[in-house]
């Protein structure tokens, strides 16, 4: 539905209403994929995540706001991350263990930013 209006939205080049259409939608999804216990079930809204998040980056920059466009591209991006560390792929502790603790603060900094855009 989200993606429907943002389209609808875009083709009348109505920037404003076509961010806040993908933005409702990149919120849903973000709720959905948090809420999937299993893995397959979550691939099917990381899919669609990345779609409306570029949709939502596009319209923002196009509506002039490129600092929003930004912040929506990261939060599909954050989603394919978190899913890489909950499953065990990275560890943070190891990263500052082999000397890399600033990449690992910085990526605590930034979840925690994007949490509270949110």
């Amino acid at each position: 539905m989200a993606r429907t209006w943002g389209e609808w939205a875009a083709g009348r080049a109505a920037w404003a209403e076509a961010a806040m259409a993908f933005e409702f939608g990149v919120s849903a999804l973000e709720n959905l994929f948090r809420n999937q216990p299993l893995r397959t079930h979550k691939e099917v809204w990381l899919a669609a995540a990345e779609n409306m998040t570029t949709s939502a980056g596009y319209a923002l920059a196009r509506n002039g706001d490129p600092g929003s466009a930004a912040l929506a591209l990261e939060r599909g991006r954050s989603l394919l991350l978190s899913e890489a560390l909950r499953r065990g792929r990275t560890d943070l502790r190891r990263l500052a263990e082999q000397g890399y603790a600033g990449l690992s603060d910085r990526f605590v900094a930034a979840t925690i930013r994007l949490s509270e855009a949110t």
